[in-house]
């Protein structure tokens, strides 16, 4: 993905439709997949917290990508090039996950986490 709401976009289309190995593949970064590697059963474990949490986790990406022309997404670059989008405080209420950590990795930017 060459800008945040690519990685939004794309990860939410992922959810979609179940496809977490392609998620996994192209727009999970390194750092998080070398993270489940680290785990006993990490790539099951992974598939697993998503599976379990897809719909909670779609709703706030397309909330965030419908709200982003209204200014409910909050977006902040930090030192190391790691982008937070979050909901506005009065909108994290309706979600249980409220922000998407995209970092940059190669030529484009990577999924880091939703939480």
């Amino acid at each position: 993905a060459k800008i945040p709401h690519h990685v939004l976009v794309n990860t939410l289309a992922c959810l979609r439709n179940s496809e977490y190995q392609l998620l996994w593949d192209q727009m999970v970064a390194g750092s998080t997949r070398r993270y489940y590697e680290g785990l006993e059963d990490g790539y099951e474990q992974y598939e697993m917290f998503m599976q379990k949490n897809r719909v909670k986790m779609a709703a706030l990406l397309n909330r965030m990508i419908a709200g982003k022309t209204f200014g409910d997404v909050i977006k902040t670059e930090m030192a190391d090039g790691t982008i937070h989008c979050r909901l506005r405080r009065n909108l994290q209420r309706d979600f249980k996950f409220h922000e998407v950590l995209i970092v940059p990795e190669g030529q484009g930017l990577k999924l880091l986490t939703i939480r």
